[in-house]
């Protein structure tokens, strides 16, 4: 997770403070410390305070579940939640796929939960989901007062309880990004990657390395598996011979679809929630 720069200047100033403090514990109960020992505890203290700083400051971004329950990337905007560090509130989106799956949980709790009257008003609107691949926030927000209009009062509480489990923080490291879509004819530009002059620059990260530039890359590749997706991709860099080297105009675009696309678009926790209430409703 990566902190905010008030923070670890914090931190670091806590961990030498408190190194002082103990440093004169020491020589008021034992009276003046060697010159060496003292020197040391400082340097030792400078060390970690140094191995705290780099290890926050080159954490690659936080994966988080996005609004389609896939991973979403903390920085970009992507497909999750917030964009450049802090919590956000959730887009009206990821607000529609949570309802989505908190009724998913609610009907494997109880059966009965949604009588078969609201499973029928219920169905056309799922199903009218389940196709939709453009999607803005008014739009969600509309599809979520319709799915709130056919719920009671003790329906919509009892959603409101509920929470949702969190999506598992996966290792850093392991064999590296996987390899975006191949260059050429009819294929997808690969997105910039790494410590180029349109990568994350110096120090990107090697394989494996765990760096920003490879994870921004194992991002992007990941949501470009989606056709939708990948089509709008191919139509930016066509209109944009400079698009596809161009990381500056990479980031735009894949922070632009953060309020544009359905939550059920990709295969994700949010995608399998609609598919199996939707075949849940079907009479």
């Amino acid at each position: 997770m990566m902190l905010p720069t008030p923070l670890i200047v914090a931190a670091v100033c806590v961990v030498i403070l408190v190194v002082l403090f103990l440093m004169r514990g020491v020589s008021a109960l034992k009276g003046e410390i060697p010159k060496p020992a003292a020197i040391g505890l400082v340097v030792v203290s400078v060390v970690v305070a140094a191995g705290l700083l780099y290890r926050f400051m080159t954490a690659p971004p936080a994966v988080v579940e996005g609004e389609d329950g896939g991973a979403g990337m903390m920085g970009e905007g992507g497909m999750g939640g917030g964009m450049g560090g802090g919590m956000r509130t959730p887009s009206p989106q990821r607000e529609l796929g949570q309802l989505v799956r908190k009724m998913v949980m609610l009907k494997s709790e109880d059966s009965g939960a949604f009588t078969a009257e609201q499973q029928a008003k219920l169905l056309p609107i799922l199903q009218a989901l389940a196709t939709a691949e453009a999607m803005t926030s008014e739009e969600a927000t509309a599809k979520k007062g319709e799915i709130q209009g056919v719920l009671t009062e003790t329906q919509t509480a009892a959603l409101d309880a509920l929470e949702l489990p969190r999506r598992p923080r996966g290792g850093r490291g392991g064999g590296g990004a996987p390899t975006p879509p191949a260059t050429g004819e009819g294929a997808t530009p690969a997105p910039p990657a790494g410590g180029g002059p349109a990568g994350g620059g110096p120090g990107g990260g090697g394989p494996g390395g765990g760096g920003r530039g490879d994870w921004r890359a194992m991002m992007r590749a990941r949501m470009l598996e989606t056709p939708y997706i990948k089509k709008l991709y191919d139509e930016k860099a066509a209109a944009d011979p400079a698009f596809a080297t161009d990381d500056e105009k990479q980031s735009e675009f894949f922070r632009g679809l953060r309020n544009t696309l359905s939550p059920f678009l990709r295969q994700g926790s949010s995608q399998e929630a609609l598919q199996k209430l939707t075949k849940e409703f079907t009479p």
